[in-house]
């Protein structure tokens, strides 16, 4: 709950300072991205997904800014269960509608690119949760957020579909082409299970265009 408390003060900061910002600029932006699980989770792979959508950059200095977006998120992991389980190989995969609000340092290295430097917390809302796996030989899949009584994953019970933490990252500005590599570490606990903690990181890479 500190955590928590403290990525709302730092947001609110940042909204404060984009209030003061002498510029403003939007793009779109796509790319790939890798996740897993952390916690009291164990045999689990990192998997493959992707993240795109919208951005702001609200710049108060040429070196500096308050970047932010909305943005589709895929997260996860997949699970090396092998014969002997209920489930088989199960992989749990999240969509999740993220909001981050970063500050950024740039760094103009020739004239007309910059490196970019940024931190700062993100929140997220759970869109669709699901665990797919082999169960006797079945294909299954099963919604986390909206789970059968008794389900083998959780009892049953409702995943937390809410998501914050902190993110980091580096990238370029090459004009209007913007290139990004960053990581996202989550700090709430999306287990229902009391006791048990399972929290989201993730990377991306991804290429925007600035208008």
């Amino acid at each position: 709950m500190r955590n928590f408390k403290a990525l709302i003060l730092v947001a609110m900061f940042a909204v404060s300072a984009m209030v003061s910002a002498q510029s403003f600029s939007y793009g779109i932006t796509a790319g790939v991205g890798v996740s897993n699980l952390s916690g009291d989770v164990k045999s689990v792979k990192a998997k493959i997904g992707f993240k795109a959508g919208v951005f702001g950059d609200f710049e108060f200095s040429p070196e500096m800014s308050i970047q932010t977006g909305l943005f589709y998120v895929t997260k996860g992991a997949k699970f090396d269960w092998g014969e002997g389980k209920e489930v088989v190989n199960p992989s749990f995969n999240f969509g999740y509608l993220q909001l981050p609000v970063h500050y950024a340092s740039k760094i103009e290295v020739v004239p007309g690119t910059k490196v970019v430097l940024h931190v700062g917390p993100y929140v997220a809302y759970g869109l669709d949760g699901k665990v797919t796996g082999k169960e006797d030989g079945v294909s299954i899949s099963v919604d986390l957020y909206n789970p059968p009584t008794g389900s083998y994953f959780f009892g049953g019970k409702k995943l937390n579909r809410f998501d914050a933490g902190l993110g980091l990252g580096a990238g370029a500005e090459f004009g209007s082409i913007i290139v990004d590599l960053g990581w996202d570490y989550g700090l709430l606990n999306m287990s229902p299970i009391n006791n048990t903690k399972i929290k989201n990181q993730s990377g991306y890479l991804t290429v925007g265009y600035k208008f």
